[in-house]
C-alpha cells in the first residue's frame, strides 16, 4: 500500500459570484490499475473562517460518478468546521460507501464541488487536499 496525494484550488470567490454548484478537479488523476481508499479530505485558506450559522459554504468531494465520498462544511455553528491556513476543516472518517475508488480499468478524477447554505461566504485563498490509500486489486 502507498499513500496518494491530490491537490486543487478554487483561489478566492465571492458570495456574489454565484459559486454554489462550482467544481474543482484535484489533481494528479488517479492512476489505472489500482484501488484507492480515501483517508482524508480537507479544505485550507488563505485566512481562517469560523463555522457560522447562516450564510457557509460546503465543499464536497466526488468522483467521477457523480457519488459523494467525503465533505467539509462551515457551519452550522455547532457542528461545522473551522477552515484556516494549516490543517484544519478535514474530515478523516469517510463514511460513505463510496470512499473506496475502482481505478483497475481507466484513470479518474476526484472533484470538489461547492453549495451554499443562503448566500455562502466570500473566501480567500481555498484549497483542497485528499490523502488516499492505494492497492492493487488483486491484494
Amino acid at each position: 500500500m502507498a499513500l496518494v496525494y491530490l491537490m486543487g484550488r478554487a483561489d478566492s470567490f465571492n458570495t456574489t459570484d454565484a459559486s454554489s454548484g462550482l467544481r474543482y478537479k484535484l489533481e494528479p488523476p488517479l492512476k489505472a490499475g489500482y484501488q484507492y481508499e480515501v483517508i482524508k479530505f480537507g479544505v485550507h485558506a488563505n485566512t481562517s473562517y469560523a463555522a457560522q450559522d447562516t450564510n457557509y459554504n460546503t465543499f464536497t468531494l466526488y468522483d467521477e460518478d457523480g457519488n459523494a465520498i467525503a465533505s467539509v462544511a462551515g457551519g452550522p455553528a455547532t457542528g461545522g468546521l473551522a477552515i484556516g491556513a494549516h490543517n484544519t476543516g478535514k474530515d478523516t472518517t469517510p463514511t460513505s460507501p463510496y470512499h473506496r475508488v475502482d481505478c483497475s480499468g481507466a484513470d479518474e478524477y476526484l472533484y470538489v464541488m461547492l453549495a451554499n447554505t443562503g448566500v455562502g461566504r466570500a473566501m480567500n485563498g481555498i484549497g483542497f487536499f485528499c490523502e488516499l490509500q492505494r492497492r492493487r486489486p488483486d491484494a
